[in-house]
């Protein structure tokens, strides 16, 4: 689990050379491609190896997400919903994250290589 942390500390040093060269759309295109890259990589991973690869590729993508995703809804947001939008963009990403164990638990019991 905190190969993906690695890879979001390591997205966010990259994020502030990107972020100002490419700009936010354009940062928060490559990390959903990043997202959809290791997904796909996590659900293929034939070893626990690749399977921390894939979340730290992820985790990398995490990083450029979280530098750009506000930056952007401050810059393209009306003011007056400024700040709701931020907030549910952080309720959606904690959300997702209890989405994500929960469906873990409830599919990994009893199950030999849960790991995946």
């Amino acid at each position: 689990m905190s190969s993906s942390l690695v890879g979001a500390l390591v997205g966010s040093a990259i994020a502030f050379v990107i972020g100002d060269a490419v700009g936010r759309k354009a940062e928060l295109v490559g990390a959903g491609c990043l997202y959809a890259t290791a997904a796909a990589s996590m659900a293929a991973a034939p070893s626990l190896p690749l399977l921390i690869a894939a979340r730290a590729l992820y985790g990398v993508g995490i990083g450029l997400a979280m530098h750009a995703a506000p930056a952007y809804i401050a810059e393209a947001a009306p003011a007056s919903v400024r700040g709701v939008l931020v907030s549910l963009k952080e309720a959606a990403i904690v959300g997702g994250i209890l989405a994500g164990f929960v469906s873990g638990v409830v599919w990994s019991v009893d199950t030999e290589g849960a790991w995946r």
